[in-house]
């Protein structure tokens, strides 16, 4: 299984920054969120464990048939839990979608990130207090979009 370079390497780091940022300074515990092992089927989600956490991953362009296996496209990208996805774009900041209909991308893929340890109030207070860092207006396409929020 190959996941482009970008995308490895936006996915594989960590930005306390940005959970410091989210939090507004705020000291409360976020739900637990824990490393999967691969195995299994798909069952809506939910796990011994928790819910799986996905990462829903679209084609924008039609190169991204050449770019793609080279580790290059043009991508847009969303987080998938508890059925819902979520993401990010410029005039609506974070929004809510069905899971794999990104409205003017093809869904290319999906990968499976973790387990959430919560429900869907705790998935509502994340995405309340993530809302004024990723404001409609702070959108930029190459500094702070879909993939970034969905790092």
């Amino acid at each position: 299984y190959t996941v482009p370079f970008f995308f490895f390497s936006l996915f594989t780091q960590t930005s306390k920054k940005a959970n410091n940022a989210a939090r507004g300074g705020r000291k409360h515990t976020q739900p637990k969120v824990t490393t999967m092992s691969s195995g299994g089927g798909y069952n809506g989600g939910r796990t011994r464990m928790g819910t799986k956490i996905l990462l829903n991953i679209y084609d924008l362009s039609p190169a991204n048939d050449f770019l793609y296996p080279i580790g290059f496209g043009l991508h847009h990208s969303g987080v998938e839990v508890l059925g819902s996805e979520y993401s990010f774009a410029s005039g609506g900041g974070i929004f809510e979608s069905t899971p794999k209909e990104a409205a003017g991308a093809i869904f290319r893929e999906q990968v499976e990130l973790g387990v959430f340890q919560g429900g869907s109030s705790e998935i509502r207070t994340i995405v309340s207090d993530l809302r004024e860092e990723w404001s409609p207006t702070s959108y930029n396409l190459i500094r702070k979009n879909c993939n970034h929020f969905a790092n």
